[in-house]
């Protein structure tokens, strides 16, 4: 408006997508478990333009597989990133595993 420029005209937001803060709030979850989920491949994120905020699709978050990890985050405050039990968790320190077994098996 000033000096008679006309001003930029902002599209519309998608009401199909949301970032991935909004996401997090919807999920009830941080920020960083929708990076994990993506990471993991279980959430698409896209970006409408090279540099614009990362979004992700609102039909995403209700996935049946992703709900199902989110929930069970929620009940638990464990999140596992894949089907199954986390009954068995694979080993932090996997370098010293073949010391271990050697001295078992002496």
């Amino acid at each position: 408006r000033n000096y008679s420029i006309t001003g930029q005209r902002r599209a519309l937001p998608d009401p199909e997508t949301v970032s991935l803060n909004e996401a997090a709030r919807i999920c009830r979850v941080s920020h960083r478990t929708i990076e994990r989920l993506v990471e993991a491949g279980l959430l698409k994120r896209e970006q409408v333009t090279p540099r614009a905020p990362w979004e992700i699709r609102r039909a995403d978050l209700n996935n049946e597989t992703v709900r199902s990890i989110i929930d069970r985050l929620l009940r638990t405050g464990k999140l596992v990133l894949q089907g199954g039990s986390s009954g068995n968790p694979p080993s932090l320190f996997t370098e010293n595993e073949g010391d271990d077994n050697a001295r078992h098996h002496e």
